[in-house]
């Protein structure tokens, strides 16, 4: 719902991590193929663009496409000469998927996801990107969460030994036992510091989705682009958008601002009801692509009665209500003292416009809180024409 930004030394964590996981592995391929063959030739081409690959923004992943993805069409290719249906097709398919995952495990998006809290990877890029919410609905919740790794109990066996070794080293000779004594204790020194260590280690609790925008199925050698990886909400990542092929034209959600495209607005001859307004003319717009893709109009629809809610507060709270409540609050003292006679000055409650608009909308979401929250788009949007009126 707003344009996303990378930090510049998220950029820069990024670059490392994939310099050292998988330009290396892109290295080994381009070392032990043979010069001359197609698959070669893709991987020397992702080799030279790697950090593009890696960290480039949006126009620059569709520029390298032309390059990289023209290299990796050569290699699938041949593979849809057959007929669909027949031996060579079905033959072709398989080929065609399997050098798809080949890519894909090369670029190494699995191993990704799999590391831990505190390393670069899913949980930590999803946390440093700060999404409160999923910026393709605004509804769900995309949060991060880690806990404590608590140290596990011991078994009854290993109790068991640990008694008997006790015993046994009670048994044993001074020289022995001052022997064994230093070697606990050096053992207990070690046992301390990687218990610090341990303490330092986080559990995977949740964390939201990641959204390959071009799918990874069509461009395997985009699976760890980082301006290809949106934190988004299970529902949207795989019931809305989902495997949809799309084209690398596409607008990217890091280089546009949703808040410019769209309104929310509500129509108020009749049935007060809320709609999605696009803000540009034409057909085609960028609204109107990513309606298509996640059916936000459909989905928005299905919370009329949250904007109703919205609407009746406007009704019930108005100034005169705001009028009212300041009398009602407002404290006259006129307590005279006997010996003087003086009659105290009244204190009046007074509230800002600021405090009144928080008192009858609960907080307003600024553009920039617009994620913070859900629903914040629609709330903004629908607030603030309602206080145009």
């Amino acid at each position: 719902m707003k344009k996303l930004e990378i930090p510049d030394w998220v950029k820069e964590e990024h670059r490392k991590y994939f310099a050292s996981k998988v330009l290396t592995e892109i290295d080994k391929k381009v070392d032990n193929l043979a010069e001359g063959t197609k698959e070669k030739d893709f991987w020397k081409a992702c080799q030279k663009n790697w950090q593009i690959l890696a960290i480039g923004e949006p126009q620059q992943l569709r520029e390298i496409q032309k390059c990289v993805g023209k290299k990796y069409d050569a290699v699938i290719a041949p593979e849809e000469t057959g007929e669909s249906g027949s031996e060579e097709g079905q033959t072709a398919g398989k080929k065609k998927s399997s050098f798809c995952e080949a890519v894909k495990k090369v670029f190494g998006y699995k191993g990704f996801c799999q590391n831990e809290p505190e390393a670069w990877g899913a949980y930590r890029f999803t946390k440093e990107m700060g999404l409160r919410t999923c910026p393709y609905c605004n509804q769900n919740y995309t949060l991060v969460i880690v806990g404590e790794i608590e140290e596990e109990a011991k078994t009854e066996e290993e109790a068991k030994t640990e008694v008997g070794a006790k015993v046994e080293a009670g048994a044993k000779t001074g020289a022995e036992a001052e022997a064994e004594k230093a070697e606990t204790k050096e053992e207990g020194e070690r046992t301390e510091e990687e218990a610090k260590k341990n303490a330092e280690k986080k559990k995977k609790i949740c964390r939201p989705n990641i959204d390959h925008f071009y799918p990874q199925n069509q461009y395997p050698y985009f699976s760890l682009s980082l301006y290809n990886m949106v934190p988004c909400c299970e529902m949207c990542n795989l019931r809305l958008k989902g495997a949809q092929e799309v084209k690398i034209e596409f607008p990217n959600p890091y280089e546009f601002d949703m808040d410019e495209e769209f309104r929310f607005k509500f129509q108020l001859d009749g049935e007060t009801t809320m709609s999605m307004v696009p803000l540009r003319n034409g057909k085609d717009t960028i609204f109107d692509q990513y309606n298509e893709m996640l059916h936000l109009e459909a989905l928005y629809d299905e919370h009329q009665d949250y904007a109703r809610k919205i609407y009746d507060r406007f009704q019930k709270y108005g100034r005169g209500y705001f009028d009212s409540l300041q009398n009602l609050l407002s404290k006259e003292e006129s307590d005279k003292e006997e010996s003087n006679k003086e009659e105290k000055t009244s204190k009046k409650v007074e509230f800002s416009e600021a405090e009144m608009r928080d008192l009858r909308w609960s907080q307003i979401p600024t553009k920039d809180e617009i994620l913070d929250e859900p629903f914040g788009k629609m709330r903004k949007d629908l607030i603030g024409q309602l206080e145009d009126l």
